[in-house]
């Protein structure tokens, strides 16, 4: 069995008076983990100004990690599908857009 892919997003939500901070995405697994730091003195990572100031470096961290748009996509859309089915679960009802 292979490991779930992880790729590095930025979600709108994830702004702050600094900038955006980007989220780790795992490959199936509902919802995200913003990188806000962990500890002590920790900061968060703050990645640009403006989301597509953010998103540009996302792109290129993710392709430093071999990783290409289409896989990004894939990656948080499987995110995504997994959030809306423990959703549904949760609710015991189907989701319905």
């Amino acid at each position: 069995m292979s490991e779930a892919r992880t790729a590095v997003w930025v979600f709108e939500s994830e702004r702050t008076e600094r900038g955006y901070v980007p989220s780790v995405v795992v490959e199936g697994k509902p919802g995200h983990i913003p990188l806000s730091g962990q500890g002590e003195g920790a900061q968060p990572w703050y990645w640009g100004a403006t989301l597509e100031e953010a998103r540009k470096i996302a792109t290129e961290h993710n392709a430093r990690r071999g990783l290409t748009e289409s896989d990004v996509q894939e990656i948080v859309a499987s995110s995504f599908a997994a959030q809306l089915d423990a959703d549904r679960r949760r609710f015991d009802r189907p989701y319905q857009l």
